[in-house]
């Protein structure tokens, strides 16, 4: 790494799992002489400010929508949140003691607008369960701005106000990173998350929730096609792979483009060992937006389903409430839920949890590519998991 800095490159973010070191010059003069390094085997352009494309928010996935939510007709202790943790039969894990205590969850997104002035995470913050954060995009940057889509994630987890709105791991604790520039979509932003998921992991953390996924770029040199979906072929495939091996449970979306001509699942939804969560409307039919599997080396994909059609979440104001709907919102209600799950049996492995979901899911006994294994039961994996350990 001296090395690289000797040759004149800014260092953005070094990765021991890729063996390789992000970097940032106006010179292309100095690549050529970071070529010339005896150690160094590859060179890759990874974001390329030449590319003057139409500027859109085109992140996340293309079809999510947010429209504003005036209901207040709050249901029982949940609030508006109920829908989510009502579907997948979590809440008596919630009433035997597991909303999420000691569990770390790491979030990749783009921005996170009001998290620090949002009334629905004061009492995260009260009892000091944000961990930290860190903008792997802008660097020494604050991730309180540029989006409130990681805002909406983060919600539908970590939310807790009785009565109004209670997320699926409201007791658990976070740490937020910013992976996805909201301005541009580069492929650079799959290096960031495997440098985020790399710091994650050397704090120790249980479960990664990534509401992110890409098959387009501004640049069409970098797009991804069907045969890039085999588990070991995208950069952040690869890197979604290493930290499952680290023993950390990665819960990523699925993908919006299942309306669309190329209907599949995105990177990373197409790692072997990722839990990759479709979306289904309150009454558990698939959102017809849902991306759908196969992989291409013929593998089931989505894993399971969440709600992620109409569902509340926080906005971008102190005190908003939006109704959006999208795989990304779908990923953190299953992640949140998955955190009280492992709680109950910290002793199991995350592959054990992510198999045990699979296995008291509604479409277990017939799994396919439109909805995987089905909808989770909650309270059917924690008593499962209770009589195997008897």
């Amino acid at each position: 790494i001296a090395a690289v800095v000797e040759k004149g490159a800014v260092i953005l973010h070094p990765s021991k799992w890729l063996n390789g070191v992000s970097v940032e010059t106006s010179d292309f003069s100095v690549i050529t002489e970071i070529e010339t390094l005896p150690f160094v085997q590859k060179v890759r352009v990874l974001k390329d400010d030449d590319i003057k494309q139409e500027i859109k928010e085109k992140t996340f996935f293309y079809n999510e929508y947010l429209v504003e939510f005036d209901n207040t007709d709050y249901r029982s202790y949940y609030g508006s949140a109920y829908p989510q943790i009502n579907q997948l039969n979590g809440i008596a894990l919630h009433e035997t003691g597991y909303k999420g205590q000691g569990m770390w969850i790491g979030l990749c997104d783009g921005g996170y607008d009001f998290v620090d002035k949002h009334e629905v995470f004061e009492e995260m913050y009260n009892n000091d369960r944000l961990l930290g954060t860190r903008d792997y995009v802008n660097k020494d940057g604050n991730v309180y701005n540029g989006s409130s889509h990681g805002t909406s994630c983060l919600s539908l987890m970590a939310g807790n106000i009785p009565d109004k709105y209670v997320g699926t791991a409201p007791l658990a604790s976070y740490y937020l990173c910013r992976t996805e520039d909201v301005k541009s979509e580069n492929i650079i932003e799959e290096y960031n998350w495997v440098s985020a998921a790399e710091f994650l992991d050397s704090l120790g953390i249980d479960i990664i929730s990534t509401s992110l996924g890409y098959v387009d770029f501004d640049n069409s040199q970098w797009d991804h096609v069907y045969s890039d979906l085999d588990g070991k072929t995208s950069v952040i495939t690869i890197g979604s792979e290493i930290a499952c091996s680290r023993g950390i449970l990665c819960v990523t979306s699925a993908g919006n483009e299942g309306g669309t001509a190329f209907p599949y699942i995105s990177v990373p939804a197409d790692a072997e060992n990722v839990l990759t969560v479709g979306a289904v409307d309150g009454n558990g039919n698939r959102a017809p937006f849902s991306s759908v599997g196969p992989t291409y080396d013929n593998r089931i994909k989505p894993d399971v389903m969440a709600h992620g059609y109409g569902v509340i979440v926080a906005g971008s104001s102190a005190g908003s409430y939006y109704d959006g709907s999208g795989t990304s919102f779908s990923c953190p209600v299953l992640a949140g839920m998955a955190a009280c799950l492992w709680q109950a049996n910290k002793h199991l492995p995350a592959s054990e949890i992510r198999n045990v979901l699979r296995q008291h899911s509604s479409n277990a006994s017939n799994p396919d590519n439109s909805y995987g294994y089905g909808i989770p039961d909650f309270k059917a994996a924690f008593e499962g998991l209770i009589i195997e350990e008897n």
